[in-house]
């Protein structure tokens, strides 16, 4: 990528040597230091540039590399997506290590990012007083331009294939932290500046010395061999076995039960090895999120690679602990699973199987959920179901359809507190005389964020596509909606705002006309 860079420079480059020329008035200066400048790129990349194009007849070898890594899938681009890349890509300039696996705490990279903030603040501090008086003014621009054109660059990457690395702005890392330095001063009174910049880079030597000792090491260490009772007795016991019973999983661990996408959540894994294991196995730890989608992987060895499984004792219980990154385009609110398996090289699969074969989904959940809940759009309503749900509101798409069509429903639901039971919600579509010509029965967000996981104040958006029959006669129908028990069939009493309550346990949403095609 520096290559790539590069190029970007030597048009800077030729930017400067042209402004110098100008002000010496001397082409003949500005050719022979263009050539010195040009040559020397050249005798450094140019074979790169010449092999591409020999291999691929590409200058670049991007259109190769694409065939291998693939190009950035169209997903809609929002606020939340960009922000989690930005955060990686300042998380990955600053420190990053393994295969972006091994980070700092994050009060290391929140002290980073208010440093970078204050020295912005500070140099535009310093354009505003000195700026314009000080000599520094057109080195520095240039340095400013060498930066944007190097960010413009990465912009132009990511937008190509994923690879919002902090690594790619390496090419100006000179430029950043002159700029840095500048932006600090400008902030400090004159006699406190030295300290000040002092003071920086002692804490980028002493954070740069600490990492290899208390990152690096500790994420490279061997899992620790405990016994049984060093495993936490609240922990649902799993006895999950792999590979014909040679390895088990014991208990899936995770630090926290409600994480956002683009967080990161701490998982530990409890192994026993039951009989010699002849082969070392790949981890894989995959969570699933809404309707199964991928919320966030991770591929590696057990112990991160410092402990095979082929040197595993048997009868010996081990403490893994792993980092996975939630994406964050993954859709909340939702439970996250969690699926464990080991495989090699040689192994099409390695899942966990019960006795029959079948294989175990997932070994563990927790809640992944958004940072704001959204807001009810369409009617609002006041109706409680029981003690702890709320419907605040509704929308219908249309309230005219045609047989054989769809109506498009979205519920919103409210927890006034912590359930215990996961209620089923149901949604019919009723004639005159009350009898049902459609409609679903489905826990809340077809299972995957059911009432038993709702804690207060959370507002659940809950879709519904109704299917109006080809046979449906032209007339009036209703939308009924209640919640109940799946278990015992009691629905749910349904209160209105001023205290009454339905007989039916039911709510009418609306009137749906269907005309005749």
């Amino acid at each position: 990528m520096s290559k790539l860079s590069g190029l970007a420079l030597l048009a800077l480059s030729g930017m400067v040597l042209a402004w110098i020329a100008w002000r010496r008035r001397s082409l003949t200066w500005f050719i022979r230091a263009g050539a010195i400048v040009f040559g020397l790129a050249m005798a450094i990349a140019g074979w790169w540039y010449l092999r591409n194009w020999l291999l691929y007849g590409d200058l670049t070898g991007l259109r190769a590399m694409f065939k291998v890594v693939g190009r950035r899938q169209g997903k809609p681009i929002n606020f939340q997506s960009l922000w989690g890349e930005f955060r990686g890509l300042r998380w990955s300039f600053w420190a990053l290590f393994g295969w972006f696996s091994i980070l700092l705490p994050t009060s290391a990279y929140h002290a980073l990012d208010g440093v970078t903030l204050l020295a912005l603040i500070g140099l535009v501090v310093w354009l505003a007083r000195d700026g314009g008086k000080s000599r520094a003014l057109i080195p520095l621009a240039v340095l400013g331009l060498w930066l944007v054109m190097t960010f413009v660059s990465l912009v132009r990457w990511t937008s190509l294939t994923p690879g919002t690395q902090g690594r790619l702005l390496f090419p100006a890392i000179g430029a950043i932290v002159i700029l840095l330095v500048r932006g600090l001063s400008g902030l400090a009174p004159l006699r406190w500046r030295r300290v000040i910049i002092a003071a920086w880079c002692a804490a980028l030597l002493a954070l740069a010395t600490w990492c290899p000792v208390g990152v690096i090491r500790p994420a490279y260490a061997r899992p620790a061999a405990i016994t049984e009772a060093d495993i936490p007795a609240h922990l649902p016991r799993l006895d999950h076995d792999y590979w014909g019973g040679k390895i088990r999983l014991l208990a899936c661990e995770f630090d926290r039960q409600i994480v956002h996408p683009g967080e990161t959540v701490s998982i530990t894994l409890y192994w026993q090895a039951l009989q010699p294991i002849d082969d070392d196995a790949l981890l894989y730890i995959t969570l699933l999120g809404r309707e199964w989608e991928l919320a966030g992987s991770l591929n590696s060895y057990p112990g991160w690679g410092t402990y095979p499984t082929s040197l595993w004792r048997p009868g010996e219980i081990l403490r893994d602990r792993y980092q996975v990154t939630i994406s964050p385009d993954a859709r909340a609110p939702t439970l996250c699973r969690i699926d464990v398996g080991l495989t090699t090289l040689k192994r099409a699969t390695g899942m966990a199987t019960n006795d029959d074969d079948s294989p175990v989904v997932f070994e563990g959940q927790f809640k992944l959920v958004p940072r704001q809940w959204p807001m009810v759009e369409g009617q609002h309503t006041d109706f409680r179901l029981g003690d702890q749900i709320s419907l605040i509101g509704y929308m219908v798409d249309k309230e005219m359809a045609t047989p054989a069509s769809e109506l498009h429903l979205t519920l919103y639901w409210q927890a006034g507190g912590a359930l215990d039971t996961s209620y089923t919600v149901f949604v019919h579509l009723l004639d005159a005389t009350g009898q049902r010509i459609s409609g679903w029965d489905n826990p809340p967000l077809g299972g995957d964020y059911p009432t038993s996981a709702w804690d207060a104040g959370e507002v659940i958006t809950d879709e519904y596509v109704i299917p109006v029959p080809a046979h449906t006669l032209p007339g009036e129908y209703i939308i009924a909606v209640g919640v109940y028990n799946a278990k015992t069939g009691e629905r749910l009493p349904v209160t209105l705002a001023d205290g009454q309550q339905v007989p039916e346990r039911w709510i009418i949403l609306q009137t749906v006309r269907i005309e005749g095609q």
